[in-house]
C-alpha cells in the first residue's frame, strides 16, 4: 500500500518539474553603437536572434551601408586586397558600355533578319547558324586555355576588344551579308571563353584568407546591375538618336572606345599573383637596383598591358618559351651542363638578347634563379664585354647564389612563396600564395570571427601594448589599424606590430599557441630597440602565426 501510494506523488510531482521548465523565459539584451540600437535574444530552445530597434544614421549613410553590403564582399575594405575599389568602378563602367552595345547589336540583327528579302524558313536557319558559330568560336579559343592562366591582364582585354570588333560586325549587319553575322558569332565566341577563363585569376588576386566565393557572388551582382542599367540606356540610344543604321555607326564606336578604356583601366588595377616573363623580369629589375623586391599591388603598375613581350634591359633582356634548339646549339648546351650540371635552366647569347630554356619539371624557383644569373651576366658583361663566357656565368652565379636567400626570405615577408608546381618551358608561371590559416593578421582584419573582449577592435595599440609603443607608432592607432595596415613590406617596425597583433589575439582565442599574452607584449617591446631587432622579432612571430590553426 505504501508504494501505491508513493506512485500518484511521483507522478503529479512531474508536471510541476515541466511547468518550472516553461516558464523560464528567453534571454535578451540590448546594445547600442553608431546610433543604431539591436535586441540580441537566446530563445529557451537555443535560437539566436538579433532584431533592430532603432537606426538614427543619416539616409545616405544607411543607404550606402545597404549597397556596400550587397554588391561589396563581407568586411570590405579590409577582406580584399589593395585596388579592388578602382577595379570595381571600371568594371561597373565596362559592363554598362558592353550592355548598351548590345542592344545596339541586336537590334541591328533583327533589322537583317526582318529586311532580308528570304522566306521566313531561311531566316530561321540564318539565326540558328548564328548561334552555331558562335560555338565554334568557343571550341576555337579553348584550345588557348593554357596560356591564360599565366597571362590573365592581356587575354581579358583581348577578350573585350574581340567583342567590340564582333559587335561592330553585328551593327553592320543591316547592310552586309549573313557570312558577316556568321564571322561575328564566331568572333564573340571566342571572346566570351577568354573572358570567362580569365576571370577567376583576377578575382583571386583580390582574395584574402579564403573569401573567393564572396567575392565572385558579389561581383557577378554588381556586374547584373550596371548590364541592367546599360540595357536601359541602350534601349533609349536605340529608339531615339540609333534608330537608324547612321546613327549606331556614330555611337557604337564611341561606346566601344569606351568600353575598352574601362577595360584596360580595370586591368591596371588588378594586383595579379601570378608571375609572368614581364612581372618576373620587373621583379627582378627592381631587385638589382633597389636590393628589395616589389609586391604584386607595386608591379601592376609598371606592367606593359600592350605589349606584354617587351624585353626589359635592367632585367638582362631575357626571352623566355623558345624552343631548345632554337635558342642554344648542341655544344652549346653540353658545354652549359659541364659548368652547371644541376641547374633547370639553360642561358644562350643571342643578337639583342639572353634566352633562357626551362626544363618541363622545372619549378618558379628554377625560373628566378635563372633570371638572376642572366640579369647579372649581362651587367658583367657590359662591363668587360666578354659574352657568357664560362668565367662570366660563373661569377654572376656566385653573386646569384648570395643574394638568393634574401630574394626568398623578401618573399616570405610580403607573406609570399613559391609555389612547387612545374613551369612549362613555353609559359613560365608561378605564384605569389598567401598563408591562409585563421591565425594570420590578414585573417583577423576581415573581422569575420569576433575579437577576444580582453582585445577591442577600437582599442589604441598604447593601451594593449604599454605607453613605450608611442616613441615607435600613433598614439591613437587602433588594434585594428595595426592588423590592417598594408605598409610593413618595407617597415620593419609596422611588420612587426602587425604579427604582434595577431599573435596577442591568438594568445587570447587559440589553444595550443606557443606564447603568451604577456610574451608576446615583451617580444614586441624587445623589437622596439632598432630595425633589425623588429624585424627578426617580425619574423618569430609570423611563423608562428602561420603554423597556428
Amino acid at each position: 500500500m505504501n508504494l501505491l501510494e508513493k506512485l500518484p506523488r511521483m507522478q503529479r510531482k512531474e508536471p510541476q518539474k515541466l511547468q518550472k521548465v516553461e516558464e523560464v523565459g528567453p534571454v535578451w539584451w540590448v546594445e547600442t553603437s553608431e546610433n543604431i540600437s539591436r535586441h540580441f535574444q537566446f530563445d529557451p530552445d537555443g535560437r539566436f536572434s538579433v532584431k533592430m530597434l532603432e537606426d538614427s544614421r543619416p539616409v545616405v549613410k544607411r543607404v550606402t551601408e545597404s549597397f556596400l553590403n550587397t554588391f561589396f564582399p563581407s568586411g570590405y575594405p579590409y577582406s580584399v586586397n589593395e585596388g579592388y575599389g578602382r577595379y570595381t568602378q571600371f568594371r561597373a563602367l565596362q559592363h554598362f558600355t558592353s550592355a548598351a552595345l548590345s542592344v545596339l547589336s541586336t537590334q541591328s540583327l533583327l533589322f537583317a533578319a526582318g529586311l532580308r528579302p528570304t522566306p521566313a524558313q531561311a531566316t530561321v536557319v540564318s539565326w540558328v547558324l548564328k548561334d552555331g558559330m558562335e560555338h565554334v568560336g568557343k571550341l576555337i579559343c579553348s584550345n588557348l586555355g593554357a596560356r591564360m592562366d599565366s597571362e590573365p591582364k592581356r587575354w581579358r582585354i583581348f577578350a573585350d576588344v574581340l567583342y567590340d570588333f564582333g559587335t561592330g560586325l553585328e551593327v553592320l549587319s543591316p547592310i552586309c551579308s549573313i557570312s558577316t553575322i556568321q564571322a561575328s558569332r564566331v568572333v564573340e565566341g571566342m571572346a566570351t571563353v577568354a573572358a570567362r577563363a580569365t576571370r577567376l585569376p583576377l578575382y583571386s588576386s583580390f582574395a584574402k584568407e579564403g573569401n573567393l566565393s564572396d567575392l565572385v557572388a558579389k561581383g557577378e551582382a554588381l556586374s547584373t546591375l550596371f548590364n541592367v542599367i546599360g540595357m536601359g540606356a541602350g534601349i533609349t540610344l536605340a529608339s531615339t538618336v540609333c534608330s537608324s543604321i547612321q546613327g549606331k555607326v556614330i555611337a557604337a564606336p564611341l561606346l566601344s572606345v569606351l568600353h575598352v578604356y574601362s577595360v584596360v583601366e580595370e586591368m591596371k588595377a588588378v594586383p595579379v599573383n601570378i608571375l609572368n616573363p614581364q612581372r618576373t623580369a620587373l621583379l627582378v629589375a627592381d631587385f638589382l637596383k633597389m636590393g628589395k623586391i616589389s609586391t604584386p599591388a607595386n608591379l601592376r603598375y609598371k606592367e606593359d598591358l600592350l605589349f606584354p613581350g617587351r624585353l626589359i634591359e635592367d632585367a638582362g633582356n631575357v626571352l623566355v618559351g623558345r624552343a631548345l634548339h632554337k635558342a642554344t646549339k648542341p655544344s652549346a648546351f653540353l658545354k652549359w651542363k659541364e659548368i652547371f650540371p644541376e641547374e633547370k635552366f639553360v642561358l644562350s647569347q643571342n643578337n639583342n638578347w639572353i634566352d633562357m630554356v626551362l626544363e618541363q619539371n622545372a619549378t618558379g624557383e628554377d625560373a628566378i634563379r635563372g633570371w638572376l644569373v642572366a640579369a647579372y651576366a649581362s651587367n658583367i658583361e657590359q662591363s668587360y664585354y666578354d659574352g657568357l663566357s664560362p668565367s662570366v656565368l660563373l661569377e654572376a652565379y656566385e653573386k646569384m647564389e648570395s643574394v638568393f636567400p634574401q630574394f626568398l626570405s623578401e618573399l616570405q615577408v610580403l607573406c609570399c612563396c613559391l609555389t612547387s608546381s612545374s613551369v612549362a618551358a613555353a609559359r613560365p608561371g608561378f605564384l605569389f600564395t598567401r598563408h591562409r590559416g585563421r591565425c594570420t593578421p590578414q585573417y583577423w582584419s576581415t573581422r569575420r570571427e569576433e575579437w577576444p573582449k580582453m582585445v577591442p577592435q577600437r582599442s589604441t595599440v598604447s593601451k594593449v601594448f604599454g605607453s613605450r609603443v608611442i616613441e615607435r607608432f600613433r598614439s591613437d592607432m587602433t588594434m585594428l589599424e595595426a592588423a590592417t595596415r598594408n605598409d610593413d613590406v618595407e617597415n620593419a617596425y609596422a611588420r612587426l606590430l602587425k604579427q604582434s597583433s595577431a599573435a596577442l589575439l591568438n594568445s587570447y582565442s587559440r589553444l595550443g599557441y606557443p606564447y603568451k599574452a604577456w610574451e608576446v607584449k615583451t617580444l614586441l617591446l624587445q623589437g622596439l630597440f632598432s630595425e633589425n631587432d623588429a624585424a627578426q622579432q617580425a619574423q618569430i612571430l609570423k611563423k608562428a602565426n602561420e603554423a597556428c590553426n
